[in-house]
């Protein structure tokens, strides 16, 4: 439930569930890293979503865990430590960008809002490529990429 309850419109409860856990099991498996996280960072609880993250390494990250580890540092205004986050996620993943990220189908409005406030601010490239946003079933259009594919097309004509 603790990654879950976000979408439900429960952050707080699914950082309760993930405080449940963690005092019941403080050295949980690896594995449940991404879901704590997540949890904690949907309920504005940077600090704590950073110490779960921390237990993963970046060979075990997914683009997702990058930009909630990013995102947190860039809310707490930890600007720098944010953008050295973002250089190693695009050493591991160049096509990582908001667009991509949040067009994940399993997401809620109100979770896209936040991870896309969040890793504007760390300093990931907002907008997908063409070639990108064709991969994915229901892509989510950022409106400064719309205004610069827009852009780019008049130019070509």
């Amino acid at each position: 439930y603790a990654a879950w309850a976000s979408t439900f419109g429960e952050p707080e409860k699914g950082a309760e569930a993930a405080d449940r856990l963690v005092r019941l099991d403080p050295e949980f498996p690896r594995s449940l890293v991404p879901a704590i996280g997540y949890a904690f960072f949907m309920a504005g609880r940077y600090e704590d979503a950073l110490r779960a993250l921390a237990r993963l390494p970046d060979e075990a990250r997914s683009p997702s865990e990058f930009a909630m580890d990013a995102g947190a540092l860039a809310a707490l205004g930890r600007a720098e430590e944010a953008r050295a986050v973002v250089e190693r996620a695009l050493a591991r993943y160049p096509d990582a960008s908001i667009e991509r990220l949040v067009s994940r189908p399993d997401w809620a409005d109100h979770e896209r809002r936040r991870l896309a406030e969040t890793m504007h601010a760390a300093g990931y490239p907002a907008c997908a490529t063409a070639e990108e946003l064709a991969k994915l079933d229901k892509p989510v259009r950022l409106p400064e990429c719309e205004t610069e594919r827009a852009k780019a097309a008049a130019s070509k004509s």
